[in-house]
């Protein structure tokens, strides 16, 4: 698949072929608030349903998603995974104002971190 930044003007081909429904995959993602990564998140991701009751993030109240949010460790490069971050170019790290895929879809520039892989969660439950 390529994409081309409005910003920078210089085109990047990307590993995938197309972009990613998250409904089709039964996954939410959040792109990182600085740098060009995105962080999916399975529906079957058992810390995503305590916190959300296992919806999508589309379908999420913004108290469930702050409260994943605030429930997700810092990125190891720094900074934090956000529901309302935009994806970022890899050449020149501007956001993509707007995306020439529909809403609900997603696209990796960077790193993609699967919840269910790699150690996400600040804690596992909450505390009482």
């Amino acid at each position: 698949m390529r994409v081309e930044c409005s910003k920078c003007e210089r085109a990047i081909q990307l590993a995938q072929p197309y972009p990613y429904a998250a409904g089709m995959s039964d996954v939410s993602f959040a792109y990182h608030e600085t740098l060009p990564a995105v962080l999916v998140i399975p529906r079957r991701d058992e810390r995503w349903t305590e916190l959300t009751g296992g919806c999508f993030a589309h379908d999420a109240s913004a108290a469930q998603l702050k409260r994943v949010e605030d429930a997700l460790m810092p990125y190891h490069m720094g900074g934090h995974f956000r529901f309302d971050a935009k994806p970022r170019c890899p050449l020149c790290n501007a956001e993509f104002e707007q995306t020439p895929w529909p809403a609900g879809f997603y696209v990796c520039f960077g790193e993609m971190i699967d919840s269910t892989t790699h150690s996400v969660w600040e804690f596992e439950h909450d505390e009482p």
